[in-house]
């Protein structure tokens, strides 16, 4: 009776170790999926340009993540280049804006890292503060601000001309949705506010 009890307890401590063990080993390997799926380039870069445009860095990287997966070569099927994406006469007008002396030519520096990190925080932070919302920015970054003006003036969109109850263009619908879900991604893992 007494080895019965004994093994039963011994089995039992076993088993208990061994799910512990498990849950652990799982726990680091989805720790280390994550961390792979959602890295942290350029983070200096991204933090830096977040910062100096009250942006949240976690959003920085998730317009990175989801415009280029940091791939600063990318080219998009409407010619969008750069870690940020942006097109030719977005880069032009952004240059206007920020009243620069001497001009970058986007041939040679849309895919540069730091400049279209710059650029694209910029444009972001300028569509935050007229729109008001991160989803509002993304959709005006993604779609164009001349269909997001359109949108809000549409009550088949929007109820109250500020916000959007509908987004038409379901590219544009599954951006912002897959720029914010990665957000959260990266505050969860990273503690980025």
């Amino acid at each position: 009776m007494k080895r019965r009890m004994f093994n039963l307890l011994l089995w039992g401590t076993l088993g208990a170790l061994a799910l512990a063990l498990a849950a652990f080993l799982l726990h680091f390997a989805l720790e280390k999926y994550y961390n792979a799926r959602y890295p942290l380039k350029y983070q200096e870069l991204l933090e830096d340009c977040a910062g100096e445009n009250g942006l949240p860095p976690s959003f920085l990287f998730a317009v990175a993540h989801t415009e280029s997966g940091f791939d600063p070569e990318a080219v998009s099927s409407v010619d969008a280049r750069g870690l940020m994406q942006i097109t030719r006469d977005t880069f032009d007008w952004i240059q206007h804006k920020m009243r620069l002396e001497k001009p970058l030519d986007y041939d040679r520096y849309a895919t540069d890292p730091a400049v279209s990190a710059k650029y694209g925080a910029y444009l972001l932070r300028l569509l935050y503060d007229e729109f008001g919302s991160y989803e509002l920015a993304l959709c005006a970054y993604h779609a164009g601000r001349g269909n997001l003006l359109k949108w809000l003036r549409d009550p088949e969109c929007s109820s109250d001309g500020e916000t959007l109850d509908h987004i038409p263009f379901s590219d544009t619908r599954w951006y912002v949705n897959r720029v914010m879900e990665t957000q959260k991604t990266y505050q969860e893992l990273y503690d980025l506010e």
